[in-house]
């Protein structure tokens, strides 16, 4: 669950076969779905997983470290 993380263009790739995560052209979007995310667990107390926001794309850089 925390080895990537990944991002899919549902209308063209509804099976999932092609992540766009690295894709430069996708960044933009990424980033601003990246933090609608962070933002709605943060409003509905979804942060009491053991993670941190980032801007890293790897999402095993989030967890938090002991």
């Amino acid at each position: 669950m925390w080895d990537l993380d990944e991002f899919y263009d549902m209308q063209s790739d509804p099976q999932e076969q092609h992540n766009l995560i690295m894709v430069p052209a996708f960044q933009d979007e990424i980033r601003r779905t990246r933090d609608r995310l962070w933002d709605q667990l943060e409003a509905t107390g979804g942060m009491k997983i053991p993670l941190r926001r980032s801007t890293e794309w790897q999402a095993a850089e989030r967890k938090l470290h002991e």
